[in-house]
């Protein structure tokens, strides 16, 4: 099936984070023409990776953050992070970073900064989409048709806050991992975390180096009590709240000052109108084929929506199989194959397909090299799977210390996974 919106199409992308910055770019040097607007509510390209001290200002970051990921494995094909930096670099770096792809690859002229997207839908006829944006600056409104639309706008916008008993009636200060900045207001107390993902670990951790009497963390996957610090320990999760106390699922309590809701984001897309037919359910998002491409309607597509991956490399797989197929150069399923699919997909993955659906992991590696063999790209070196795999062991063996790890790959294609610990822990 072909999916062409003709050369010239105008496309409106959401968002100008990494897989906003990257669809603009691809969306431009791989589709026919295309007249490309970003939509960008900030006043600077970054999306996540901004940081701010202050708090409900777009930004999720807080101050001590480097990156899980080595720069080796996450940076965009053909443009590398700067070979001074450390293989897990700070967010101020990735922010650099994506500051220097937008002004090496011209980005700026299709970019509107300070437009707040309010709403977006299809015309009766079908043949349009309407976006409805307002500048945050002047308050002024403009309304303007597109051939297509890719919602680059990821998923750190809507704080996911954990349904505890007694949670509400906690005496202490309750807080969500999205408005951490600093250890200082933790300092000489006890703190519990809910949450093992990344933000709950390095979090604790920062907490715990940060002068806290005590800091557990809470968590479904407990194994362990003692954590890599004195004051940081591990409990299995939270159960009941009762006053100042926190009961876990063992039996065991404790009084806490704090509780910090390490729960993660849900996706969230207030702007889209109910009518087009999207909807989010356990953080499943309804009809995404291959997890992109919204079955309805091709000119719909969602760029960076599954998690646990290698994120830079991944838009960028995705955001070339758009253009491509915007631009009629790549086939796409028809509307029934896309629908089997994605059923067939909802199968393998059973009881586990609520929450977990767009969750990647191993499988991301297949995903990506599908899209690149379909598009004629370049396939991601089987070496930065190595080194993405390397690291996701070592963290979890010693979240601590991982980060002092410097990798240098020499492996190219998809058969050589050579790369080398230049200097190990």
């Amino acid at each position: 099936m072909r999916v062409s919106i003709g050369a010239g199409g105008r496309v409106a992308v959401i968002g100008a984070g990494a897989a906003g910055l990257c669809s603009a770019k691809n969306l431009r040097d791989f589709g026919s023409s295309f007249k490309v607007v970003v939509f960008e509510r900030g006043s600077r390209v970054g999306g996540a990776w901004r940081y701010s001290d202050k708090t409900g200002s777009f930004a999720v970051m807080y101050k001590s953050l480097r990156t899980n990921i080595p720069k080796e494995v996450m940076a965009f094909p053909g443009f590398p992070f700067a070979d001074e930096l450390p293989s897990f670099p700070g967010h101020s770096d990735v922010q650099t970073y994506l500051e220097s792809y937008a002004t090496e690859m011209d980005l700026h002229p299709m970019i509107r900064f300070n437009a707040h997207v309010e709403k977006v839908w299809k015309d009766e006829s079908g043949s349009s989409w309407w976006v409805k944006s307002s500048d945050t600056m002047n308050y002024e409104g403009s309304v303007e048709e597109f051939d297509a639309v890719l919602v680059c706008n990821g998923h750190h916008g809507l704080p996911v806050y954990a349904s505890v008993d007694g949670l509400d009636t906690f005496t202490g200060i309750t807080t969500h991992s999205s408005v951490y900045r600093t250890p200082t207001p933790f300092r000489d107390q006890t703190v519990v975390l809910l949450g093992y993902g990344p933000s709950g670990v390095d979090i604790g951790i920062d907490i715990a180096r940060g002068g806290a009497k005590q800091v557990l963390v809470a968590h479904r996957g407990y194994v362990q009590d003692e954590g890599s610090l004195p004051n940081l320990s591990f409990r299995p999760t939270m159960v009941r709240v009762e006053g100042s106390t926190i009961h876990f699922a063992d039996g065991r309590t404790v009084d806490a000052d704090q509780v910090v809701l390490c729960t993660g984001y849900a996706y969230d897309f207030p702007f889209l109108d109910p009518e087009i037919g999207v909807t989010v359910r356990n953080q499943v998002i309804s009809k995404l084929y291959r997890h992109l491409v919204f079955t309805k309607d091709p000119t719909l597509s969602f760029v960076g929506i599954p998690q646990k991956i290698v994120p830079f490399p991944f838009f960028h797989y995705q955001s070339v199989y758009v253009a491509k197929y915007l631009s009629g150069e790549v086939d796409l399923a028809s509307e029934e194959e896309r629908e089997n699919e994605l059923n067939e997909e909802w199968k393998i993955h059973g009881d586990k397909a609520d929450r977990f659906f767009h969750v990647f992991g191993p499988r991301q590696w297949e995903y990506m090299h599908s899209l690149a063999q379909q598009t004629e790209q370049t396939p991601m070196p089987r070496a930065l799977q190595g080194v993405f795999e390397n690291t996701a062991a070592i963290r979890k063996a010693n979240p601590l210390s991982y980060r002092a790890r410097q990798y240098e790959v020499f492996g190219e294609g998809e058969t050589d996974w050579s790369y080398m610990l230049v200097d190990p822990v």
